[in-house]
């Protein structure tokens, strides 16, 4: 990723928690992204546009008013990102929504 928020990436939770807006352009990826293994969970929610990502072998596009959830541990890559891409992205740990004592 170029360009990234780097403001972001130094926050002491953020393995823990993130909130990204995909309408902005803070993120300048180069696709297809190699396929890696999720060490947080993701929530993707599309209100224009489209993303093409994948889930293990299954390969799926996510398009308008569609909400896409990988778990960790899952095999994943981003194959296309619509220019019109409009959303919020989450992702966050296991332990962020596990019950604290």
């Amino acid at each position: 990723m170029a360009d990234i928020d780097h403001f972001q990436l130094d926050k002491p939770h953020f393995n823990d928690f993130y909130f990204h807006d995909l309408s902005k352009d803070t993120y300048k990826l180069k696709l297809p992204l190699p396929p890696h293994r999720k060490t947080v969970n993701d929530f993707i929610l599309i209100t224009s546009g489209s993303i093409t990502k994948s889930a293990g072998i299954d390969t799926y596009e996510v398009t308008k008013n569609t909400i896409f959830i990988l778990p960790v541990g899952q095999i994943t890559t981003t194959t296309s990102i619509s220019d019109n891409l409009k959303g919020d992205y989450c992702h966050f740990s296991n332990s962020f929504i596990a019950e604290r004592k």
